[in-house]
């Protein structure tokens, strides 16, 4: 027997991703796993500027108050657990103080309107089509901060209500920013606090929806995150130990995938020179005094200006400022 494992190849993206495209990241804990690593690798990206968000839903109602320029107010928060919430929000916006609180959930909204409406790719990655509505304002919500579960009504979302709404949305934003591409992913993470039945049917309720707004829109694309965990990495090995999260390896080989499908060789390229950047950075010196190391630093800095010379945008303030520290040669 040769092979113990479904492998599927991932078909090349008519979209190929470099150093000039803008990308937005909006959805679930997977969306931030992928978007860490194009951080990383110093695409410009903009991640969850809600924060982590997991139900289709949410992510229209998220995307209107990016386009209909909604500036958030006192009345717009509530008082929970000691500390300022938005039921729109992750709890990373949540505040003691209702007015800091406010200013960082405008001033991010404002920072995305602005990308939002230049960007190339927009990467929305799905989790559960399970959501709870508050019963005081029958609005679903995207996080429930803790409060009693008694207070909100639970119920699965229909493939319809899905691809309308979302679909709707994303039209409207393709006709303010027509270069806009579209990436679809649905999250591997398993949601096992709905029950295995019901996170199955949530996952094969947003794979139907979200191939048919692809078939609506020829804008929108899907990446198989779901199937390379499903089927490829089929095994508990590569789950964190609460079985529910892809492991990092997991996360690894699937971004492995995603760059292999999507970012072009020069790109790629740079990506492996911003690596030994890295690899440099974490070195750990013997003698951090000797010659040889300073020689070390200075050649780590010698590759950051020429990778800056060809790159302007591409931001290494911290990695000169980390070489510079223990170089005499300062670089500006």
């Amino acid at each position: 027997m040769e092979h113990f494992r479904t492998e599927f190849p991932i078909e090349e993206a008519k979209l190929k991703l470099n150093y000039s495209h803008r990308i937005f990241c909006m959805g679930s804990c997977f969306t931030e796993s992928i978007g860490a690593y194009l951080v990383g690798y110093k695409f410009k990206t903009f991640i969850n500027p809600f924060g982590i968000v997991y139900n289709p839903l949410s992510i229209h109602n998220q995307m209107q108050m990016l386009l209909t320029d909604k500036i958030f107010k006192r009345e717009d928060l509530f008082f929970h657990n000691e500390v300022w919430n938005s039921f729109f929000h992750h709890g990373k916006f949540s505040h003691p103080d209702a007015e800091m609180a406010l200013e960082n959930i405008n001033n991010t909204l404002d920072r995305a309107r602005k990308e939002l409406m230049r960007t190339d790719l927009l990467i929305v990655t799905l989790g559960t089509a399970w959501v709870y509505e508050f019963l005081k304002t029958s609005q679903v919500v995207s996080n429930c901060h803790k409060v009693p579960e008694k207070e909100f009504r639970r119920f699965q979302l229909s493939v319809d209500k899905i691809a309308d709404t979302l679909g709707t949305t994303l039209n409207q934003l393709k006709k303010l920013n027509p270069k806009l591409q579209v990436l679809f992913t649905i999250s591997p993470v398993r949601h096992m606090k709905d029950g295995a039945a019901e996170n199955q049917l949530s996952k094969a309720t947003l794979l139907v929806a979200v191939h048919k707004m692809i078939r609506q829109c020829n804008y929108a694309h899907y990446f198989p995150a779901y199937e390379i965990m499903m089927d490829d990495l089929r095994d508990y090995r590569f789950y964190e130990a609460d079985m529910v999260h892809p492991s990092s390896i997991a996360i690894e080989y699937i971004w492995e995938k995603f760059y292999k499908a999507y970012i072009d060789k020069r790109a790629f390229m740079v990506m492996m020179q911003i690596e030994e950047i890295d690899a440099a950075r974490n070195h750990r010196p013997r003698n951090p005094h000797s010659e040889a190391h300073k020689a070390f630093l200075k050649k780590a800095l010698v590759k950051i200006m020429q990778l800056k010379a060809a790159y302007p945008d591409l931001d290494f303030e911290q990695e000169i400022a980390y070489f510079n520290a223990d170089s005499k040669e300062q670089v500006y």
